[in-house]
């Protein structure tokens, strides 16, 4: 601690989830993205190892922590979005997990004998046996509004992870402020020169959505009040109407079919996680499936409806599937770099994707079916790529600064694109800027739409939330003696 410069230890994909450096001169850390799991690296650096694989289903780990033997980790894994049923495991170093806390997340354990966590911007704590790893004392709420990272317009951003630290003298300092509140959204289309209109339909907390073909529909996910599960619902946009599609949890990334007449989506299946499945648009009848488990996630149909592009949670290439008669899906596109917005070009062949394998987010385009050429359409940052119904343009969303996870400040750019014979395109130039409103990333699939027309968008536009910029930080001192007398341990 006597200062130097920083010291790479290595390269990570995103912001981790999490990190904790053990005894043994390793230092573990959460994968911030969704479809990872647990890595390791030298202290002294080196390539990252994985520690914990994805594992089948959704469970997403985040906040390891070592307990005194430098071996045994705290961690939080959550399944689907549910931050209230999170669970607080210790891992050992032979693979044996035991589940410590229902309900909680980022935990640490202290000298005292405690183990302290999060729940709801609350810091809980519960006398805990580091050795035979058991609690062994009833959990109380010890200080509210403590800054967690839960409740934020997109689950990719959450680690559960509460702004708080302890020292080994037994002082406290933390982050007030609680969970991240409530972002709803409005409804708008915007034109080319960035004019925002209101359609005036209900809010909602609306995440990625979608344009029938007609133009006249949209299909939305929307998240719940109070968790980050999410329903599909669809609104008129003539009428002015909104009805829900779905009623199960985790229903997400919808789109269309091409005749307007059913939606496509992922939802989850027990035992089997994530799943596309498909619904007919007015929601009525069963719920159809596609592609059972895998963290399936539909991202779109080529022009002439024989193939479906898809992601999956547990890859992180593109695979494409026949939608009709015999055939099994294909892996288009292998990547050991995250990929997001399969995309296909209006003649249907060329998928536009989004990829961060050269240490930035940029737009892509790849022929199809492949194998065939490749070209980077981005030049300094982009995701969430769409055609224009004409093919001639290809719009994406720049947002942040290149390299960082992007902010939910962004732009729209559109590039000039040739088909036909040789793939041509001209380059980036800005529509207008969406800044913190009119629309942001939303995860493996877009979260906006271009009208038929091809000169508007349709986007949900982020309420403006207080700042919740940290500018204060308090400290507890002696907090220790507090914590002992509010949770005591057995035989004191």
């Amino acid at each position: 601690m006597s200062g130097g410069p920083a010291v790479n230890i290595c390269d990570a994909r995103v912001e981790p989830w999490g990190a904790t450096w053990g005894a043994a001169g390793m230092i573990v850390f959460a994968d911030g993205f969704a479809d990872a799991g647990l890595e390791q690296v030298p202290a002294a650096g080196g390539t990252p190892q994985t520690l914990i694989p994805y594992v089948r289903g959704g469970n997403f780990v985040s906040a390891p922590d070592f307990l005194p033997d430098g071996k045994t980790l705290l961690l939080t894994v959550r399944t689907l979005y549910r931050w209230e049923e999170a669970q607080i495991v210790a891992l050992r170093p032979g693979g044996e997990r035991r589940v410590l806390v229902n309900g909680g997340a980022g935990a640490r354990y202290l000298p005292t004998g405690h183990l302290v966590y999060m729940l709801n911007g609350a810091l809980m704590a519960v006398p805990f046996d580091a050795n035979r790893l058991e609690t062994t004392g009833t959990a109380v709420a010890l200080l509210d509004g403590v800054m967690q990272s839960v409740n934020m317009p997109g689950s990719d951003f959450e680690s559960g992870m509460g702004q708080f630290a302890c020292s080994s003298s037994g002082h406290l300092v933390y982050a007030p402020g609680g969970i991240h509140p409530a972002r709803h959204t409005t409804l708008v289309r915007v034109d080319r020169k960035g004019t925002v209109t209101d359609l005036n339909l209900p809010k909602g907390r609306d995440i990625s959505l979608r344009l029938s073909p007609d133009g006249q529909r949209l299909v939305v996910d929307r998240l719940y009040e109070t968790s980050n599960l999410r329903d599909l619902w669809a609104y008129d946009l003539v009428r002015g109407t909104v009805v829900p599609l779905t009623n199960q949890p985790q229903s997400e990334w919808p789109i269309w079919s091409l005749d307007g007449k059913r939606i496509i989506f992922s939802g989850s299946i027990e035992h089997l996680g994530l799943s596309i499945r498909s619904i007919l648009a007015d929601g009525q009848g069963a719920i159809e499936t596609i592609v059972a488990g895998g963290g399936a996630i539909p991202s779109s149909l080529s022009p002439d409806g024989k193939w479906l592009a898809y992601l999956t949670v547990e890859h992180k290439g593109i695979w494409v599937r026949p939608m009709s008669g015999p055939g099994e899906p294909k892996l288009f596109l292998e990547s050991k770099f995250g990929v997001q917005d399969a995309e296909f070009s209006p003649d249907g062949k060329w998928l536009a994707y989004s990829s961060i394998e050269g240490g930035t987010v940029e737009v892509y385009v790849q022929a199809f079916p492949g194998p065939g050429e490749k070209q980077r359409i981005s030049t300094n940052g982009g995701l969430n790529p769409a055609w224009a119904p004409n093919g001639r343009e290809l719009f994406y969303l720049k947002c942040g600064r290149p390299g960082a996870r992007a902010s939910m400040s962004c732009s729209m750019m559109a590039v000039d694109i040739t088909l036909g014979g040789a793939f041509k395109a001209g380059a980036p130039r800005t529509l207008f800027e969406a800044g913190p409103g009119p629309s942001g990333p939303s995860g493996p699939t877009r979260s906006y739409d271009v009208y038929p027309d091809g000169q508007h968008f349709i986007m949900a536009k982020h309420d403006e939330l207080p700042d919740q910029r940290v500018t204060r930080l308090n400290l507890v001192l002696n907090w220790f003696e507090e914590l002992k007398r509010r949770a005591p341990r057995s035989g004191q």
